[in-house]
């Protein structure tokens, strides 16, 4: 763990972060940077000075749309600011393109916002483009971080420790459990015939770190950043892009695993290091903020509303011919059951047809 003030720490993540965006900043071709309102992109925006940047943008309302944040980062960087506001008829048009360039099914929900951006960036000459992919899983970024932190403080408290089974009574019949079951229930999207092989698969990661945030971050790491990456690189190179990420630049990686996990979380906020190393860099506007979003696409809403007749014809199609394990229970706005088993069905109509045919 690393020894030092927090002070230095911070200024030490600052370094770090400016040099890493730097030395992508080195092409003989332009570059451009995928802007969305958070923490991330503006920490690249500000170090790097783009010329232009990329927004999606969806006009639903603060639960979906950061497009004020993002323009406030593009005016100060005076870059030229060009969005991309993906509609259902976008989704249902592209979907099977994507999947075909993806070639596998996927749960990934910001496919179509990538592709988007990588064709808008295509248009304007850019022939490479930043990403913040990584922030999240080396400085405690996820939201299903604070979740978890909390409940493992709430289960070491000394005031409940005899009163486990009345919490569980009181809040849910699996509080307490083993950390990496309880990890596995929040990242897992459907139910499989045996969990088994797939959460000792996650207990065989967690059992690596002592450190919970750590052990959280190293998993997804392992399972699941390698199909964001993979994600961002084929809607890259399906518009001829090359995709660079500086905060997966191996010394922030190190540093990051060396971190003490309070520095990640701290107080119920997620990111507190980085938004202290950012601090007079990132405006505070921007590094206050609670209401952490990401690159969310309103798929629900669309397989639910507009899309409602297309997806269910095709998940009934899925029903006839495959058997569609049960799924979770529903996470609401952003569960992507019905968004999993579209893409199922029109990756297995794409490649394997015989499996499609009535």
């Amino acid at each position: 763990m690393l020894e030092l003030p927090e002070d230095k720490i911070a200024d030490l993540v600052r370094d770090l972060i400016e040099d890493a965006v730097n030395m992508r900043m080195h092409a003989d071709v332009p570059i451009g940077l995928f802007l969305s309102g958070g923490i991330d992109s503006a920490a690249m925006a500000y170090f790097a000075r783009p010329a232009v940047v990329f927004t999606c943008r969806f006009d639903l309302g603060p639960a979906f749309d950061e497009f004020l944040y993002a323009e406030k980062v593009a005016q100060d960087v005076r870059a030229e600011h060009i969005l991309v506001s993906p509609t259902p008829r976008d989704m249902q048009r592209r979907l099977p393109e994507i999947l075909w360039h993806l070639d596998q099914p996927i749960s990934t929900a910001s496919s179509i916002a990538e592709f988007m951006l990588s064709e808008a960036a295509a248009r304007t000459g850019v022939k490479v483009v930043l990403g913040g992919q990584g922030a999240d899983e080396l400085f405690g970024g996820y939201i299903r971080y604070l979740l978890m932190d909390i409940e493992y403080r709430l289960s070491r408290q000394p005031e409940l420790a005899n009163y486990h089974s009345l919490a569980r009574f009181f809040w849910s019949r699996h509080l307490f459990e083993d950390p990496a079951t309880r990890y596995y229930q929040l990242i897992r999207r459907a139910r499989v015939a045996c969990e088994e092989p797939y959460l000792s698969i996650v207990r065989s990661f967690f059992e690596r770190h002592d450190r919970i945030i750590d052990a959280m971050g190293f998993t997804d790491i392992q399972l699941l950043l390698p199909s964001l990456i993979t994600m961002n690189d084929r809607a890259s190179a399906a518009y001829g892009l090359e995709n660079r990420s500086p905060f997966l630049d191996h010394r922030i990686v190190e540093l990051a695993f060396r971190l003490p996990p309070k520095l990640k979380i701290k107080e119920f906020r997620t990111k507190y290091i980085l938004r202290r190393a950012l601090k007079g860099v990132v405006p505070d506007v921007i590094l206050e903020r609670s209401d952490k979003k990401g690159l969310v696409v309103p798929y629900h809403q669309w397989l639910t509303g507009p899309l409602r007749a297309w997806a269910g014809t095709i998940e009934a199609a899925l029903r006839q011919r495959v058997a569609v394990p049960g799924c979770p229970e529903s996470r609401g706005e952003f569960d992507r059951s019905l968004y999993t088993r579209v893409c199922l069905y029109l990756w297995l109509e794409k490649f394997f047809p015989s499996q499609c045919v009535g």
